[in-house]
C-alpha cells in the first residue's frame, strides 16, 4: 500500500447501509464549504456551524479520552499482577534454603557457641524480614489444631499420645508458606491415626518409626550419616516394608532442603521429565483477526517409539538424581546433582526399537488443529499444551508454541485495532462529489464524499476495525482522501484551466472548519 502522511482531520461515520445515502446512513463525514460570501452572510449560520463543529470535535476528544483511561486502567492492573507474582518461581526456590536456615538454627541451639548462634540468627531474621517485604508470610499450625485441607497436608498418622489430639494435628513436619495470602506450599503434619482403620495397624507402626527419625535432629543427622545402622535398624520392621519405602511414601516432602533426600537413597519423588516445546509459524490475514480460524498445520514431533522399553537406573535408583552429605559448620547437609546415568530422568532404555533414538524417541508427522482465536496480533504467542515433543522414557509431552504472523492487506493497513485505507479519487469527483465503495474485512461498504472534498481529509467508519482479543473493544476503519491530480491534459482541458487561472472561484478560501486539525 502506498504510505502517506495523513491529516488528522477526521468525521466519523457512524451507521454504514448499502445502498446508501446521505440522509439515511448517519454519515457524518460531511464537508463544510462555501465562499467567504457564503460564510459571511449570516452571523447566525456562521455560529451554528461553529458550534456543531465544536461539538464534534468535543465528542470525538471524550471518546479518545475515555479509551486512554481505560487503558491506564488496565495496564495498571495487569503491571500490578505482574509485580505480585513476578519473584514467585525465586521465592518458591528459596523455601528449601530458609529450612535449612531453620534446622540450622535449632542445631546451633544446642551447642555452646553463642556468637555463632547469633550469628546465624541475624542472618535467618535478615532473609525472613527480605522475603516478607515481598509477600511471603509463614503458615502457623498449633499442636491440637483441627486440619485446614486449605493450609495444611496430612502426610502420614500416628496414634495420638493422649486424648486431647484425637484427631488433632500431633506436629508439623515442614513448615508452610503462603506468598501475598496465596498459598504456594502446604505445611506438611501428621495427625491422629483414624482408629476406624485396624487393618493399617502396621502401615501405623512402620510410619511412626519413620517420623520418630525425621522428628529427631539427632537421629535424623545419625541416619543422614549411617543408614539403619545410625538409628539402630529401625528400617525393617513390618510385612518387609523398609525405611526407603515408608519414606518414599512421603513424596517428595523432605527434598529441597536436604537435597532430595536422606543418605542419597529416598525423600525425593520420581521424576517425571518434560518434553522440549516446539514452535511453529502460523501467518493470518485481517479477516483470521477479525473473525478467528481454526488451521490444519502439519508439524514434526518427536514420539515415543512403539516397543521402546525402560528400566529405573540402577545409579540413582530412580530418584534421578544423585546426593551427597558433607559436614560442614551448620551441620550435615546435602548437595544433589543430575544422576550422570540417566541425565536425571530415573530411568534408561532397556530395549529401543530400530529408528529411534538413545532416548527412545522417533520423528513423526501429524497434522495438528490449531483454534487461533479473533483479536490475535502479529507476534503474539498461542500455546498447546501436550503437543510438543513427548518426555524421554514416557515422560509428559512439552507444548506447542504458535507465533502468529501477520499478511499484509493488498488494501488495508493495521494500526493497532484501527484500519486505515487511502483512496484516490479525480479532481472532478472532488469537485462534483462522488459515492465509493470502500473495502472492509467483510467485503464492501459504500460511502458518500461530497463536493468540493480536500486532499487529506479523513473519515471513520465506526466499528470497522479488529476486536481486541479480549473482545473489549473494537477498532474503526479510517478512510483518508487523497485527490489525484493528472500531469498530462489534453489542450481542451489546459485552454479550460487557464480560461479558469484567474477566476476568484478558484482561489484557496479555507475557513476554520476547512484548515487541518494541526492548524487550528
Amino acid at each position: 500500500m502506498e504510505d502517506k502522511q495523513f491529516d488528522s482531520h477526521e468525521e466519523e461515520l457512524d451507521h454504514l447501509n448499502e445502498p446508501l445515502s446521505q440522509s439515511e446512513d448517519g454519515l457524518e463525514a460531511t464537508e463544510e464549504e462555501g465562499s467567504q460570501e457564503e460564510l459571511t452572510e449570516s452571523g447566525e449560520g456562521k455560529s451554528i456551524d461553529l458550534q456543531q463543529a465544536l461539538e464534534e470535535e468535543k465528542d470525538k476528544y471524550l471518546r479518545l479520552y475515555a479509551e486512554f483511561d481505560n487503558f491506564k486502567r488496565r495496564t495498571a492492573k495487569e503491571r500490578l499482577d505482574l509485580l505480585k507474582t513476578a519473584g514467585k518461581d525465586l521465592i518458591i526456590d528459596l523455601l528449601p534454603v530458609l529450612d535449612d536456615m531453620d534446622r540450622a538454627y535449632l542445631e546451633m541451639k544446642k551447642t555452646n557457641q553463642p556468637e555463632l548462634l547469633k550469628g546465624i540468627e541475624l542472618i535467618r531474621n535478615k532473609l525472613n524480614h527480605a522475603l516478607e517485604e515481598h509477600g511471603l508470610a509463614r503458615i502457623e499450625v498449633e499442636k491440637g489444631e483441627a486440619l485446614d485441607t486449605d493450609k495444611h497436608e496430612a502426610i502420614t498418622t500416628i496414634p495420638a499420645p493422649d486424648e486431647s489430639l484425637k484427631n488433632k494435628i500431633i506436629d508439623t513436619i515442614e513448615t508452610g508458606y503462603t506468598l501475598n495470602d496465596k498459598v504456594i506450599r502446604f505445611a506438611k503434619v501428621v495427625l491422629d491415626k483414624n482408629p476406624d482403620d485396624p487393618q493399617a495397624e502396621e502401615r501405623f507402626k512402620e510410619a511412626a518409626q519413620a517420623y520418630e527419625v525425621l522428628s529427631d535432629p539427632n537421629k535424623r543427622s545419625r541416619y543422614d550419616q549411617f543408614g539403619h545402622a545410625g538409628v539402630g535398624g529401625a528400617g525393617g520392621a513390618g510385612g518387609g516394608m523398609n525405611m526407603e519405602d515408608i519414606f518414599s511414601q512421603f513424596g517428595d516432602i523432605f527434598g529441597g532442603a536436604f537435597g532430595g533426600g536422606f543418605g542419597g537413597g529416598f525423600g525425593q519423588s520420581r521424576r517425571t521429565v518434560k518434553g522440549s516445546d516446539l514452535r511453529i509459524r502460523v501467518k493470518v490475514n485481517l479477516t483470521d483477526m477479525l473473525n478467528g480460524v481454526e488451521k490444519k498445520i502439519k508439524v514434526t514431533r518427536l514420539r515415543l517409539a512403539d516397543g521402546a522399553t525402560f528400566k529405573t537406573c540402577s545409579q540413582c535408583n530412580g530418584r534421578g538424581s544423585i546426593t551427597q552429605v558433607q559436614r560442614t559448620i551448620l551441620g550435615h547437609m546435602q548437595t544433589t546433582a543430575a544422576c550422570p546415568s540417566c541425565r536425571g530422568v530415573g530411568k534408561i532404555a532397556d530395549h529401543i526399537p530400530a529408528g529411534a533414538n538413545n532416548e527412545g524417541l522417533i520423528k513423526k508427522d501429524e497434522t495438528i488443529s490449531i483454534k487461533i482465536p479473533a483479536g490475535v496480533r502479529d507476534g503474539i504467542s498461542l500455546q498447546m499444551r501436550g503437543k510438543g515433543n513427548d518426555g524421554p522414557a514416557g515422560g509428559v509431552s512439552g507444548d506447542l508454541i504458535i507465533m502468529i504472523e501477520e499478511l499484509e492487506d493488498e488494501h488495508l493497513k493495521r494500526d493497532g485495532n484501527n484500519l486505515h485505507y487511502l483512496m484516490h479519487i479525480s479532481l472532478p469527483e472532488a469537485i462534483l462529489g462522488v459515492s465509493k465503495e470502500v473495502p472492509t474485512i467483510n467485503g464492501k461498504a459504500k460511502i458518500n464524499i461530497e463536493a468540493g472534498v480536500q486532499s487529506g481529509k479523513t473519515l471513520r467508519l465506526k466499528g470497522k476495525g479488529l476486536p481486541d482479543i479480549d473482545g473489549y473493544e473494537q477498532g474503526d476503519l479510517f478512510v483518508h482522501i487523497d485527490v489525484w491530480i493528472p500531469k498530462k491534459l489534453s489542450k481542451k482541458e489546459l485552454a479550460f484551466f487557464k480560461e479558469n487561472l484567474d477566476n476568484p472561484d478558484f482561489d484557496p478560501k479555507p475557513n476554520s472548519q476547512e484548515r487541518s486539525f494541526f492548524d487550528k
